[in-house]
C-alpha cells in the first residue's frame, strides 16, 4: 500500500502487482456478483467523480478503496475485497438474459450490464459499530455530472461543428443514445439505453464475425495489420482498432459523448470498453507471441510528444507516462509495458505467452478456449448449432448480489445514516439522488420491462426480455452432427480519409431498402452494420482551430491525408434472407426490377442479390447525411472467403479472400476491376 501511494505522489504508473501479487481482471457483471467489491467499487467512483479540487489523473480510487475498507465493522471482510479490487472490462458479447424462442443464437439478448443502465443503486456506507444501511444513492457508472471547471474549460464550440439545427453535446452530464429536445437544439441529458440496446443486438452477430477474423486470419497475424486501422494498400480491412471505434458509437450513438473524442473518457463505460479491447489484444498477443511492431517512420506527422520522420521503434519512451523516477527519470516502453501482468492484473483464460520463450501449448490453449466461448455466437457456430458454455450463461443478481438493485422506500428528509463522519464528508458533495428527479421514469432500466423492437430479421427478435434480475432457463441444443463445417462469409471493404468530414462519422451498411431519414439508420432492419470513424473536430465552424482545439494528432492525419479501412461482415444478414426465402424487395416500386431472393451464399447467387440490395450511406456524427461523392477517398467492395472449423479443435479457419467489383462498379466510390483498393 505504501509503495503504491509513494508511486502515486511521485507520477509513476505501477498498476496494482505491488498488493496481492496479479489479480484477475474481472468482467463487470462478475465484479457486481461479487458483493462487497462491488459496494467499495461504487462508494469509490462516487467520490472519484464529486472531487473537484482534483483532476481525475491525480486521484487514487485504490487508496481510497483502503480507506472505506477500514472503517466497516468487519474489517478484514472488506480489506479483502479491496486487494481483490481490478479494473472490469466489459464482455460486449456476453448475454445478459434470455429472451423468447427456441434457443441458440436466436435466444439471448445483449443489453448494456445492468450496472451501467440504471440511474440509481444501493450501498452500504462504512459504519465501525454495525453493518451499515443501505442507502441509495445516484449510479457513478450511468453518468458524470460535470463539475463547473470542466465544464467551462472544455471547447465545446468545436464540439458542436456542423450541428445545423442538430442536438448540441450536452453539457450537464454524460449521455449514451439521447432523446432530441422539443427544440431539437439541445440533446435531452437522458440516455436512451433502449435503442443502444437495440442497436448493439442488431449489430452483434456482424461484430463477433468480424473480431473473428482480426483475431484468427492469417491476414492479421502482424501486429501492424491486426492492431489499427491505417489503410494497408493490397492488405485486408478491419482491424481491433475499427472494433474499438464501433463499440465508442454503439455507446454513443448520435448526440451521446462516447461517439465523440474530446469527451468520451468522462462517460463512465468507457473504461470497461477499453479494458475489454485489452483483452482482446492480449489473447492476440498470446496466440502470436513472437509478432511485435518494428520500426516505422512517422511519415504522417508528429504526434503529441514526437516529431515527424522519427523512426519510432518499440524502445521510444511512451510519454508522459513515468515507470521510476530514482535513480533517474525513466518512462515506460512498449516493449516493457507489452506484458499486461506488469501491471498486476491478468485475464481469465489468457496468460502470459512471452516472445523469447513462447508456447505453443498456451497459444493452442488461449485460441481453443475463447473459439469454445464464442464460437456459438458467430454465423458459422451457429451453422453449427453450437450453444453457450456455462461461464456465458448471465449473472443471477437477485440471488447474488440482491443490495444493488433491490427497490426500497424513497429516502426520507434529513440526514443520512450515522457513517463515518470523513467519508461522510468526502460524498456530501455528490449530487442527491433528488437531482434526478423524473430521470428514472423516463429511463426504462428495469431490463424485464424493455421492450425490444420485433421488427427484425430471425435473428434481431430479441423481445421480452426476462433481464437480469430473474434465472435464466438454460436452453437446450441440437448436437452437432457433422465434424467438420464450412461457410463462405462475406464483407463490405470500405476506405475512407479519417478527416473527411472533420470529425467523427459514420459509413451505414445495408442489405435491402431503408428508410431515408438518417436519423433512422441505426435501427433499420436492413441495417448489416457501420464503419464508424472515430476522429476529432479539428475547427469549428467558421474553419478556425485555435489553441486546444480538437486533437493535435488528428491534425497532423488530416494534413497528411490519412487513409484508414475497415469492413463490415454481412453474412449474418444474408443468412437471414437464405433461411427466410423471402425476395427482396417483396413490392418493387414502378420502374424498379423484380426483387431477388436468395438462393446460397455462392458468389453466383450473391453477386446478382447484392447488386440490387446493398446500399451505403454516409452521415456525421450528428446523423446530418452527407454526400457519397463528397466524401473524401471513400471506397467500397465487397469481398468473400471460405471459413472452416473442425468440431474436435475448433478454431476457424480462413482461405483466401476475393473481391468482387461487378458488386459495386459503376455505383457512386464503388470499387471497380481497374481500381486498386
Amino acid at each position: 500500500m505504501d509503495s503504491i501511494q509513494k508511486a502515486q505522489n511521485n507520477g509513476l504508473v505501477v498498476g496494482l502487482s505491488a498488493l496481492q501479487q496479479v489479480q484477475e481482471r474481472p468482467e463487470i457483471d462478475d465484479l457486481v456478483h461479487d458483493k462487497d467489491l462491488c459496494n467499495l467499487f461504487i462508494l469509490a467512483m462516487l467520490v472519484l467523480q464529486v472531487d473537484e479540487d482534483k483532476s481525475p489523473d491525480q486521484q487514487n480510487p485504490f487508496n481510497w478503496y483502503q480507506v472505506a475498507a477500514s472503517r466497516f465493522k468487519d474489517q478484514a471482510r472488506y480489506l479483502a475485497a479491496a486487494a481483490r479490487f481490478r479494473l472490469p472490462y466489459w464482455d460486449y458479447f456476453k448475454p445478459r438474459s434470455q429472451v423468447s424462442g427456441k434457443g441458440g443464437a436466436d435466444g439471448w439478448s445483449y443489453e448494456v450490464p445492468w450496472i451501467f443502465s440504471t440511474p440509481t443503486v444501493q450501498v452500504r456506507f462504512p459504519d465501525p459499530n454495525k453493518e451499515g444501511d443501505l442507502v441509495k444513492v445516484q449510479n457513478p457508472l450511468y453518468t458524470f455530472a460535470y463539475p463547473t471547471v470542466a465544464a467551462s474549460t472544455l471547447r465545446w464550440d468545436i464540439l458542436d461543428t456542423n450541428y445545423k439545427g442538430r442536438p448540441k453535446v450536452p453539457r450537464e452530464r454524460t449521455v449514451r443514445w439521447p432523446p432530441l429536445s422539443p427544440d431539437k437544439q439541445i440533446a435531452k441529458t437522458l440516455s436512451d439505453h433502449r435503442e443502444l440496446n437495440e442497436f448493439h443486438n442488431n449489430t452483434r452477430k456482424s461484430n463477433v464475425d468480424a473480431l473473428f477474423k482480426v483475431l484468427f486470419d492469417k491476414e492479421y497475424k502482424n501486429y501492424p495489420a491486426f492492431s489499427n486501422t491505417k489503410h494497408i494498400p493490397g492488405g485486408d480491412t478491419g482491424s481491433l482498432e475499427g472494433l474499438h471505434n464501433t463499440f465508442h458509437f454503439t455507446c454513443g450513438g448520435l448526440g451521446g459523448h462516447m461517439g465523440r473524442v474530446p469527451v468520451a473518457a468522462y462517460d463512465p463505460i468507457f473504461w470497461s470498453h477499453h479494458g475489454n479491447i485489452d483483452r482482446y489484444c492480449a489473447v492476440w498477443q498470446a496466440m502470436n507471441a513472437k509478432e511485435w511492431f518494428v520500426g516505422q517512420i512517422l511519415k504522417d506527422g508528429a504526434t503529441f510528444v514526437e516529431p515527424q520522420f522519427l523512426n519510432e521503434t518499440p524502445t521510444i519512451p511512451l510519454l508522459p507516462f513515468r515507470q521510476s523516477a530514482e535513480p533517474q527519470l525513466r518512462f515506460w516502453d512498449s516493449n516493457g509495458s507489452r506484458n499486461w501482468e506488469i501491471f498486476g492484473h491478468r485475464y481469465p483464460n489468457i496468460p502470459w505467452n512471452s516472445p523469447t520463450n513462447p508456447s505453443a501449448n498456451i497459444e493452442r490453449q488461449v485460441a481453443e478456449k475463447f473459439t469454445r466461448s464464442y464460437l456459438w455466437l458467430s454465423s458459422i457456430g451457429e451453422q453449427a448449432k453450437l450453444g453457450p458454455p456455462p461461464e456465458m450463461l448471465p449473472k443471477d443478481f437477485a440471488k447474488t448480489n440482491p443490495d444493488v438493485f433491490t427497490a426500497l422506500p424513497p429516502p426520507v428528509d434529513g440526514p443520512l445514516p450515522p457513517k463515518d463522519q470523513q467519508l461522510a464528508a468526502m460524498l456530501a458533495s455528490a449530487p442527491p439522488v433528488d437531482n434526478f428527479a423524473g430521470l428514472a421514469a423516463e429511463e426504462h432500466v428495469d431490463i424485464k420491462q424493455m421492450p425490444m423492437s420485433n421488427a427484425k430479421p430471425s435473428h434481431r427478435q430479441v423481445q421480452n426480455s426476462q433481464g437480469n434480475g430473474s434465472a435464466p432457463q438454460v436452453a437446450q441444443y441440437d448436437e452437432p452432427k457433422a465434424s467438420h463445417h464450412s461457410l463462405r462469409q462475406w464483407n463490405v471493404d470500405s476506405r475512407v480519409q479519417r478527416l473527411a468530414l472533420n470529425g467523427a462519422f459514420t459509413i451505414y451498411f445495408f442489405v435491402g431498402d431503408f428508410n431515408p431519414n438518417p436519423l433512422t439508420w441505426t435501427l433499420e432492419p436492413t441495417l448489416a452494420g457501420v464503419h464508424h470513424v472515430f476522429a476529432s473536430p479539428i475547427t469549428d465552424d467558421t474553419g478556425a482551430a485555435g489553441q486546444g482545439a480538437g486533437c493535435d494528432n488528428c491534425t497532423q492525419q488530416a494534413e497528411s491525408g490519412t487513409i484508414i479501412a475497415d469492413f463490415v461482415p454481412l453474412t449474418p444478414l444474408l443468412l437471414d434472407y437464405l433461411q427466410s426465402g423471402r425476395t427482396i424487395p417483396a413490392e418493387p416500386r414502378q420502374g424498379e426490377p423484380a426483387g431477388v431472393a436468395l438462393g446460397s451464399l455462392e458468389p453466383d447467387d450473391v453477386i446478382p442479390f447484392l447488386q440490387r440490395n446493398l446500399h451505403w450511406r454516409v452521415a456525421d456524427i450528428n446523423g446530418m447525411e452527407k454526400p457519397i461523392n463528397e466524401v473524401t477517398d471513400l471506397m467500397v467492395a465487397v469481398s468473400s472467403q471460405l471459413v472452416t472449423i473442425e468440431m474436435a479443435q475448433p478454431v476457424p479457419q480462413y482461405g483466401d479472400s476475393e473481391r468482387y467489383p461487378a458488386i459495386t462498379e459503376g455505383r457512386p466510390c464503388g470499387y471497380a476491376d481497374a481500381d486498386a483498393f
